[in-house]
């Protein structure tokens, strides 16, 4: 996930689906990330999936794009599957 103001980019995270990609099988998978919290109000946010294996096809369905916002107390960012930005 990308999220861009203009020209700059404001925060990007990724997610690999290569552990999640299996033959002829459905598997729901959910993430979540830290967005930082100062976005201005004109920015985007984009999602992509890249598909580097080729071997197996990759099937994207039933998207659901959740906006949460968190409190700043420490405990909130302990969340499980909640990946912060590599600095």
């Amino acid at each position: 996930m990308e999220v861009r103001s203009g020209d700059q980019k404001l925060s990007y995270n990724s997610f690999f689906l290569t552990p999640y990609v299996q033959a002829d099988k459905w598997t729901p998978v959910e993430a979540a990330f830290y967005v930082p919290r100062d976005i201005p109000d004109n920015s985007v946010a984009k999602i992509y999936f890249y598909n580097n294996a080729g071997s197996v096809p990759l099937f994207i369905d039933d998207l659901k794009i959740d906006f949460i916002s968190l409190k700043d107390e420490i405990q909130y960012t302990r969340m499980e599957g909640l990946q912060f930005p590599v600095r």
